[in-house]
Order: structure tokens, then C-alpha cells, then sequence
């Protein structure tokens, strides 16, 4: 963006990241309304600090980030402008040819999964579904960037409160909230829409990440998820096993 005196600045990307994916020198975000929202690592520079409420260039001349040290610019974006989707959640899924990313929606109540596409500012228009909805979009690793804005997959899921998903192949993986109780960590699979529960999370469990034993630098035998929780003072990243053992 330009001021008004034709310099360069920029501002805050001032939208709710349900989840990130890094891939390459991309970084994905979810944004719940517009779609997908990406980040070139290669383009990351450091500013000036020493000044919270200042992002962008100021009048002394230097530019600044709320008194972060890094900026990173946002280089593109994939709206939402199809079928209506809540992007909520997203995982990388390197199991399959050609890579690529799913994108799990949130839906509030645990026991009834009703997804209302209510909003402003974008193409919601209020209807409401009772099963949420995991989608997947092919990547190009050539310039990590998606091979097709149309989606390859798309299944529905009797599952409220998905906070996370990965997928490998045809196992999608879900972790799901449950208030101040412990989340769970549940799969299904393509072509189904009854999610069957693996392991416990913690309270609190949001996006996942997986790691397969067949990867040369992870010392251990067992494939593993990744999850973190959200809740101030119970903050945790960790780690349970894929099968649930």
C-alpha cells in the first residue's frame, strides 16, 4: 500500500488465523470467511522497534510492527467465491502424488455439527448445514503454490468443534474441542462420514501436524500428531501416536 505522500507502507492483516501450513517458502492461513490467505517466507524483513502502536511507515522515517522485530507480507490470496466453505482449520498431506492441502470447517456445537454461513463482506448467506465439510486442493511443490483452485475432494463429517485437520491419502485425521473437557483425536475416511475416535488431547486441542516414522531424520518407530492446545496458562505442543497405541 502508499500513503497519501506516495511512500510504501503496510498494515495489519486484522483477520481470526484459524491455522497456518508451511510449505516450502509458503506459509498458508485460513482466514474462517475469504478462503486461503499466503505469506512468501522469502520476502520476511526486520523493522525498527521501540514503538506498540505503530505499524507502517512513521513520520520519523523508519518503519515499525507493534514493537515486533519481523514483518512478513502477505503475496496472495484465494477467495472463496464457489460453494460456500468455512475455512477453519488446514493440514499438509505428503502422503499422496500430488501433495496437497485440507481444509477442515468448525461447527459449534458438539452433539449437533450445524455450520451457519451467516456473515458480512463476503458471499455467506446464512443457510445453515448439518455436516461439516473437509476439502482438499492439490499443491504444485514446484512453486508450492495450489496445482488447481478446484478441489479434488470433498467429503462431509457428522463431527462438531473441529478444531484441526491433517490428512494422509484417504485417513483424514480431526482433533476435536470439547470446552473445558479433553479434546479427542478422530479419523475417517473417504467415501464415510462417521468420524471413530484414536486418542485423548488436552483441553483445549487446535490444529494438527503429522509425522511419519518413514521420514530419515525422526529417530523413533512410530508415526505421531502433532497438536497444540489454546487456553492461556495450558499451552502445550505435543505429541500422541497416529494409531492410537
Amino acid at each position: 500500500m502508499k500513503t497519501s505522500a506516495g511512500a510504501y507502507s503496510y498494515a495489519p492483516v486484522q483477520r481470526h488465523a484459524g491455522g497456518i501450513l508451511w510449505y516450502g517458502n509458503l506459509l498458508y492461513m485460513v482466514d474462517t470467511t475469504k478462503g486461503l490467505r499466503v505469506f512468501d517466507l522469502d520476502t520476511l524483513f526486520e523493522v525498527a522497534t521501540g514503538k506498540s502502536d505503530v505499524c507502517g511507515l512513521d513520520a520519523d522515517g523508519r518503519y515499525y510492527a507493534h514493537d515486533y522485530r519481523y514483518v512478513l507480507p502477505q503475496s496472495a490470496a484465494y477467495d472463496n467465491t464457489g460453494t460456500l466453505l468455512r475455512f477453519s482449520c488446514l493440514g499438509l498431506d505428503r502422503a499422496g502424488t500430488p501433495d496437497s492441502l485440507t481444509v477442515g470447517e468448525y461447527a459449534a456445537d458438539l452433539a449437533d455439527p450445524v455450520v451457519d454461513y451467516a456473515g458480512t463482506g463476503w458471499n455467506g448467506n446464512g443457510t445453515k448445514i448439518g455436516t461439516p465439510k473437509v476439502v482438499r486442493w492439490n499443491l504444485d511443490h514446484t512453486d508450492r503454490r495450489l496445482g488447481s483452485t478446484t478441489a479434488s475432494e470433498a467429503l462431509t463429517v457428522k463431527q462438531g468443534k473441529i478444531q484441526g485437520v491433517v490428512s494422509q491419502q484417504s485417513k483424514h485425521y480431526l482433533s476435536t474441542s470439547n470446552g473445558s473437557a479433553n479434546g479427542s483425536l478422530r479419523t475417517v475416511t473417504s467415501g464415510s462420514d462417521t468420524p471413530s475416535t484414536v486418542a485423548r488431547l488436552a483441553v483445549g486441542s487446535e490444529d494438527l501436524s503429522f509425522h511419519s516414522a518413514a521420514t530419515t531424520d525422526w529417530a523413533y518407530p512410530e508415526s505421531v500428531i502433532w497438536n497444540l492446545s489454546e487456553y492461556a496458562g495450558a499451552r502445550y505442543v505435543y505429541a500422541v501416536r497416529a494409531d492410537g497405541s
